[in-house]
């Protein structure tokens, strides 16, 4: 199960499955911060610059993402509560269509992974403004935090991939699953291999998995509800 999932499912009035009664947490894999990013002639270069752009342009910066209900799209609704602006969401079906669209101006700005705007980043074609965890990400290290431009305060987003096991597994099943997933990725070619594909690794044991994924039930769902998102 990964975060754009878990935003799925609060999206949703009635799920195939409840994921509460289907599964049973056993750990995190990894994560992987998303960048903020605009083409090299947009007015803005860092996060404070375009927050200030936006709120003196109401309703006219557009930001892209590549689909409605993704985590890219929700990370911009998260955005325009914490910094209190209005932007205008425009969601494509996929990644290189959203990016297209701010490379042709079609859209301002745009929040995707790292992995899918590093190449544009690193040839110029995109401005990265900021990375959207609350820590520097490793393959973009002169890329500052959204959180720390002063005026995201709190500001913290990142997609989650995650190893699950059916509802009722027993405990020490789930224990063991838990013990030899995080061996695994304490090695560090798994280490090495998980970077390059540009996530970070991250373990936990089931309890903090399942507390965490109550949280990110539970923010979500309030970021839906201040979008006035409806449930379908």
């Amino acid at each position: 199960m990964t975060a754009g999932q878990i935003i799925a499912a609060v999206t949703k009035k009635n799920m195939p499955y409840d994921t509460n009664a289907a599964f049973a947490p056993v750990g995190q894999v990894a994560t992987a911060s998303l960048m903020i990013v605009t083409r090299p002639d947009f007015p803005a270069s860092n996060v404070k610059e375009l927050v200030a752009y936006a709120k003196d342009h109401p309703g006219k910066v557009v930001f892209a993402s590549p689909g409605f209900a993704a985590t890219q799209h929700f990370a911009g609704e998260m955005f325009k509560q914490i910094a209190k602006v209005d932007l205008l969401h425009v969601p494509y079906k996929t990644s290189p269509e959203a990016i297209n669209a701010v490379l042709g101006k079609h859209a301002d700005i745009l929040f995707d992974t790292v992995s899918a705007l590093i190449g544009q980043v690193k040839s110029g074609q995109l401005k990265a403004l900021a990375v959207t965890g609350k820590d520097r990400f490793p393959a973009v290290p002169d890329v500052p935090p959204a959180a720390d431009s002063g005026v995201l305060p709190g500001y913290d987003v990142t997609t989650w991939y995650s190893v699950f096991a059916p509802r009722g597994t027993p405990p020490a099943i789930v224990a063991k699953l838990n013990k030899t997933l995080n061996e695994s990725l304490a090695d560090e070619a798994v280490k090495k291999r998980m970077a390059a594909v540009g996530v970070v690794v991250k373990t936990s044991t089931p309890d903090q998995f399942g507390q965490f994924l109550a949280s990110e039930y539970k923010r979500w769902n309030e970021v839906r509800e201040a979008a006035n998102i409806p449930q379908q």
